[in-house]
């Protein structure tokens, strides 16, 4: 289940990693990011209606500084939404 072949049915629910990348649209405008745990890597959008608790742009200092985060995930159609994230 790694990032070029998308989500399948066996797709997690929650993963722990480290961020590797953060898509971002501009200041304040983050649309995903990348995880990897346990040698997969996973592409992962943002939901824009979902309360993180937290700015997500704090993703960008996770990408800096390699401290893992924790992503409740959720399939929609062919990719992964984070549902929650929290620092790991």
């Amino acid at each position: 289940c790694g990032s070029d072949s998308g989500p399948d049915p066996g797709s997690p629910t929650e993963i722990t990693g480290v961020v590797v990348d953060v898509d971002s649209r501009g200041l304040g405008d983050v649309r995903g990011f990348t995880v990897r745990s346990d040698g997969d890597t996973y592409d992962i959008s943002i939901d824009p209606d979902a309360s993180y608790g937290f700015p997500v742009t704090h993703l960008t200092d996770h990408l800096a500084s390699a401290e893992p985060v924790r992503v409740e995930l959720d399939e929609r159609g062919s990719e992964l939404v984070a549902t929650a994230i929290e620092d790991a």
